[in-house]
């Protein structure tokens, strides 16, 4: 063996190894596909030492690969898009199959029967118009980009569109009504809907381009959500997968992003929805408020200097998109006061009044007495004496439990007809650059930040303006992948990805009442009143887990290797992931109250 091949092999073998004695996780969600097949003459033979040439049409680059002794070819590592097929053979006519679809992740056959005569003749064929999975086991459903900008989408959400897939459903959403609805934007506020083969949603993986999506955290919100004006299109994977996918206990759920073609291409948009558009429901006395407002802009071509560089527009693209989002909806809380005849003593008409009426057991007894001499704090079993009531608890009650404004509500007697407010920035920037036809790089960053103010705090159990909230997250998605076509039958694919997101979650008018006298247990603490729970679904006060500085974030290495043995296509990969979740205890940083009744 020559000396070169020697250190070649054993290069190869000591990253291959290396991979082994750090921490890693197996199998890499790439959005790569591939184009394969068998070509043979009139006969059945095969046909080796084919030319086939394959075309992005989109952007005219071209991957030249050949058949082998077994008269098999296999085009690997693949971006999704539109391709020519063209296979040439000396003795033959030329074979082109035009527009082959190629979706991410995808291996699409492609077989030839090649008929003789020259090589100026050509047998054109259409590509089929529904593909039947022939080369892997797998099930799912792609969402294809004319679907994607075409179908009408409430939210304009990509994920909605998952549920035209066969055994896709939307499972419960577990936002406290945070956003009104999990597909209205994206951040903390949105959450993943899916359940998918009847398996719970936590268990999905979501990637764009391959890239690791996911808040580590909790499973069910994703980093970045891709704007539909960025989306070439989605895959979703059921099962039955191959092993280079890994991660999830469920589906896969691929996202292939838009790159620049050959032609600039442009866009300018705004959809939007008013509550002065629409009608109102028949059974409403007024409309609720709805003002959503989605504008932006894309734009992807060539990057060329004319007469200078890039002049046939083959070798780099980019596509950028921006877009806003704001949404002012109707977030309608209720919950249980405390009525105005119970601040003044009177239980009488206490939904939550013990059927043996009030009364004190021998310590409280002992205890009020001390408290108040000479004062009967409970004359009956219907009234207590308001000279009795705790200092604290009036000045508490009167800051933060208004008095009920339903009465038509029964028990849940007070009503915050509020509206939420959704502030949301997507930018997403990607560049490809081919250094000829044997090395291709690309570079896609993605940013969305997202603000969302309910009209009181939802994270606690007090539907009253009181208090309020502020839920802001900022998430970052970005990809630079490098495939290198070493040979016509040998392809490598290394991929490095950053991603993080960093929720703030904020309570408003929290702080430490000017006259409380509670001693709070640790003064060194978040400046916060306690904590109060009532039994019996009354409405209660606490911020609970806010504030909240959580940051989650991975660091993602990964490489995949084919190369193509007879009629087999040999594969291995690695993929390394390096991730920390950062976050406070949720817990009240001044202690809690809990009341058995009211």
């Amino acid at each position: 063996m020559k000396r070169k091949s020697v250190y070649a092999w054993m290069g190869f073998c000591l990253v291959y190894c290396a991979g082994f004695g750090v921490p890693r996780a197996w199998g890499q969600a790439s959005s790569a596909g591939a184009i394969l097949g068998t070509v043979s003459d009139p006969s059945g033979a095969v046909v080796p030492e084919a030319q086939v040439t394959l075309t992005n049409t989109a952007t005219q680059q071209a991957r030249t690969v050949t058949t082998n002794g077994s008269g098999f070819y296999s085009a690997e590592a693949l971006l999704a898009g539109s391709y020519d097929v063209m296979i040439q053979a000396q003795g033959f006519k030329t074979f082109v199959a035009h527009d082959v679809r190629l979706d991410p992740g995808d291996r699409v056959p492609v077989n030839a029967s090649l008929e003789v005569g020259t090589a100026v003749s050509e047998v054109t064929v259409a590509a089929a118009a529904v593909k039947v999975e022939t080369s892997t086991g797998e099930s799912g459903g792609v969402i294809g980009g004319n679907q994607v900008q075409e179908l009408l989408l409430n939210g304009r959400n990509f994920i909605g569109l998952g549920l035209l897939v066969p055994g896709v459903n939307s499972a419960s959403i577990t936002g406290r009504s945070v956003g009104g609805g999990s597909l209205n934007s994206g951040g903390l506020t949105g959450e993943t809907p899916l359940s998918i083969n009847g398996l719970g949603r936590e268990y999905n993986l979501y990637t764009v381009d391959g890239a690791y999506n996911m808040n580590t955290g909790n499973n069910i919100n994703i980093n970045v959500t891709p704007t539909l004006d960025t989306i070439s299109e989605f895959r979703i994977t059921k099962d039955n997968y191959s092993a280079k996918y890994g991660v999830a206990g469920s589906a896969q759920v691929m996202v292939e992003s838009k790159s620049g073609t050959k032609d600039f291409h442009g866009a300018v948009y705004e959809y939007l929805r008013n509550d002065h558009l629409d009608a109102r429901n028949f059974f409403a006395t007024e409309k609720d408020p709805l003002k959503q407002n989605n504008f932006g802009f894309a734009i992807g071509g060539p990057v060329y200097i004319p007469g200078k560089y890039n002049t046939e527009r083959k070798k780099t693209f980019f596509f950028v998109n921006e877009e806003w989002r704001r949404r002012r909806a109707a977030l309608t809380l209720r919950g249980a006061m405390i009525p105005q005849a119970m601040r003044n003593g009177d239980f009488t008409n206490s939904p939550t009044l013990p059927s043996a009426g009030l009364k004190l057991d021998a310590s409280s007894q002992t205890f009020m007495a001390a408290e108040h001499p000479g004062v009967d704090c409970v004359p009956d079993s219907t009234h207590l004496n308001t000279a009795c009531f705790d200092p604290n608890a009036v000045l508490l009650m009167n800051t933060f439990w208004p008095p009920p404004n339903n009465p038509a509500g029964g028990f849940l007697n007070f009503i915050n007809p509020g509206v939420d407010r959704i502030d949301q920035r997507n930018d997403s920037y990607r560049v490809d650059h081919y250094f000829g036809s044997r090395l291709v790089l690309m570079g896609r960053v993605s940013y969305e930040r997202v603000t969302d103010t309910p009209p009181a705090l939802t994270w606690g159990p007090n539907p009253a303006p009181t208090t309020s909230q502020t839920i802001g997250t900022t998430g970052i998605n970005s990809l630079l992948r490098l495939t290198a076509n070493i040979s016509p039958s040998t392809v490598n694919q290394f991929t490095f990805v950053q991603t993080h997101d960093k929720p703030r979650l904020r309570d408003h008018n929290t702080a430490y009442l000017s006259g409380l006298t509670i001693q709070r247990p640790f003064p060194d603490q978040k400046n916060r009143n306690p904590g109060i729970s009532i039994s019996g679904n009354w409405a209660g006060y606490g911020s609970y887990p806010m504030p909240v500085d959580a940051s989650d974030g991975e660091l993602t290495f990964s490489d995949d290797f084919s190369t193509v043995k007879g009629a087999h296509v040999l594969q291995a990969g690695t993929l390394y992931i390096f991730g920390i979740k950062r976050q406070n205890l949720f817990s009240q940083t001044q202690g809690s109250f809990s009341f058995t009744g009211v």
